[in-house]
């Protein structure tokens, strides 16, 4: 009986044993083959992340190479650019340097033209200031005797009469008064011409009559022509009928209301006498 306990008793424990030792067969391969997926499952993790690695550095060179190729276009685009910029501006500047070439030119031309009427002008100038026939060129011995008509200095309505026997209305001053002249209505800057061959005696200023000149006409006679300006004789010259005396000028505070005038006396013998019997 107790044999029979006891041989029941090591068939269990070899039982147990076994039992014990499939189990550490079956835990080993069991751990053998997990480790062996986990290789496989690392090894293909990294073999995926070399090929996204090669894949990504491939798509980052071929990138690259892009925007090199997009640099150096861009480079030779705005290389491009700057040199079209540059030819515009060459362009340009060589119209400007065109126009003002051609401006210059203009402008020396116009000059010119300026410069030679100016010398025409001086020279009618000096035609007109100076006397225009050879009597008057050569000194003439002035004999005016009132029976050659003079011409009027300036072309116009006559604004105040020659009035020495009676008195005329002056509108400036509000009053009667005698009039030893004429006041010839005229514009500012109308030429003011020499009535008759002569002498001039004198270029002076009045507050009256403003700038006048007084010039011999011979045999006693003399004009006095006031509110000029713009006098283009001297005293000493001697002028003819038509010559260019000076301008109208604005008028002085004694002709305000009258406006813009020729004033013109004529004396015989330092007596006034009435132009307008004189003149054609």
């Amino acid at each position: 009986m107790r044999n029979t306990k006891k041989k029941i008793w090591k068939d269990k424990i070899f039982l147990s044993m076994m039992l014990l030792c499939l189990l550490a067969v079956v835990t080993v391969a069991a751990n053998v083959i997990s480790s062996r997926n986990t290789e496989q499952i690392e090894s293909s993790e990294t073999e995926e992340t070399t090929s996204m690695e090669e894949s990504e550095n491939q798509e980052q060179a071929v990138n690259g190479t892009e925007a090199d190729q997009m640099d150096n276009d861009g480079k030779v685009l705005v290389q491009e650019e700057t040199d079209d910029a540059e030819a515009d501006a060459l362009a340009q500047n060589d119209k400007e340097e065109d126009g003002e070439d051609a401006n210059v030119v203009a402008q020396n031309e116009e000059g010119e033209r300026e410069s030679d009427a100016a010398s025409e002008e001086d020279t009618s100038s000096e035609t007109q200031a100076d006397p225009v026939s050879s009597q008057v060129t050569n000194n003439p011995v002035l004999q005016y005797d009132g029976t050659t008509a003079m011409t009027w200095p300036v072309q116009g309505s006559l604004l105040m009469d020659y009035a020495m026997d009676h008195t005329v209305y002056h509108q400036t001053l509000e009053l009667y008064k005698v009039s030893p002249a004429i006041v010839i209505q005229g514009e500012v800057g109308t030429h003011v011409t020499t009535p008759a061959v002569g002498l001039v005696q004198e270029l002076g200023w009045d507050e009256e009559i403003g700038n006048f000149l007084r010039i011999d006409l011979g045999n006693g006679y003399e004009a006095i022509i006031g509110q000029l300006e713009n006098i283009t004789v001297q005293p000493g010259q001697y002028v003819a009928p038509g010559n260019i005396l000076g301008t109208v000028a604005q008028p002085t505070k004694y002709y305000s209301v009258e406006g813009p005038n020729v004033y013109f006396q004529l004396n015989k013998d330092g007596a006034a006498i009435d132009p307008t019997e004189y003149l054609e």
